[in-house]
């Protein structure tokens, strides 16, 4: 059964992340992501997050909000918040902060409780 996950630390979730393109994944990390609703892609990481060397599946370039344009690896991952679906998404790393954006969010309920915590639920 998929019971809802609630943090009280908003704006951040706990995720667990697979990255690599065949199972099993090549890394897993146990990762708190800050809700980006302004945020398109599926999840930006820290470069230096990806402490095992992998081969990135393509490299992008990214608008930032401040217009400017950025070249960043990007890989297949799967994104699984508590126990609700995986969903299957892309991987950049760029910045110094985990971003879980409207790719993922978009697959579930948020509900933001006046600052006090996050609900996420089908």
């Amino acid at each position: 059964m998929n019971q809802p996950v609630t943090s009280d630390h908003v704006p951040y979730l706990p995720i667990h992340l697979q990255v690599g393109t065949v199972p099993p994944a090549q890394v897993e990390l146990d990762l708190e992501a800050l809700v980006d609703t302004g945020f398109d892609g599926g999840i930006s990481l820290p470069r230096d997050l990806l402490t095992t060397p992998l081969i990135p599946i393509t490299h992008h370039a990214f608008k930032l909000a401040d217009a400017t344009e950025v070249m960043a690896r990007v890989y297949l991952g799967h994104i699984t918040i508590g126990n609700l679906p995986t969903v299957e998404t892309l991987v950049i790393t760029l910045g110094d902060e985990v971003l879980l954006g409207r790719r993922v969010i978009d697959h579930f309920r948020l509900v933001f409780d006046h600052g006090q915590s996050i609900t996420v639920e089908l």
